[in-house]
């Protein structure tokens, strides 16, 4: 699945199961009591095949445990998250940029992101995590705003290959 694809089933989800936010056309995405209770298959409409889809619902069925006062702790939350099957570090990464807002946590793990700073930060075309870690060490506690501006810039390295086009699951 593609960042494209991923952010387009996203969409259609929130669209189609969110709640709306008062006051605006805008909604929400759907509570985690709402995914716990749906089947596997249900999420197969938004290109979510029974892997991603399983993920998805125990992860919903863990944050429906929490407490208020375990939300409103993110170590708690971090390590409920953690043990779910299928959550590993690349995602609680993601989670601690796009939901707190962390400013210098590096999404380690992704196939593309150590390559477009290695690009961005000293002109080489391939890059792996620990040669975006060196290059991002001087910009500490801002790390990952300088990932954030590198995507920005829409500078990305050479392609080695073609893309692999991506393959709905509805094709499959």
């Amino acid at each position: 699945m593609t960042r494209e694809s991923a952010a387009q089933s996203w969409r259609q989800l929130v669209s189609s199961l969110g709640t709306p936010v008062p006051g605006s056309a805008l909604p929400a995405p759907p509570e985690p009591d709402a995914l716990a209770r749906l089947p596997y298959d249900a999420l197969h409409r938004f290109g979510l095949e029974r892997r991603r889809a399983e993920v998805l619902i125990a992860t919903a069925r863990t944050m429906s445990r929490l407490s208020a006062e375990a939300l409103a702790d993110r170590a708690r939350v971090e390590g409920a998250l953690g043990a779910v099957r299928g959550i590993g570090p690349w995602t609680l990464s993601c989670l601690a940029t796009a939901t707190w807002g962390d400013a210098d946590t590096v999404i380690t793990a992704d196939s593309g992101i150590p390559s477009m700073v290695s690009w961005m930060l000293a002109r080489e075309s391939r890059g792996d995590d620990a040669r975006m870690l060196a290059l991002l060490e001087p910009y500490r506690p801002h790390r990952y705003r300088v990932i954030r501006l590198a995507f920005a810039s829409g500078s990305r390295p050479p392609r080695q290959a073609p893309r692999a086009p991506d393959q709905p699951i509805r094709d499959r």
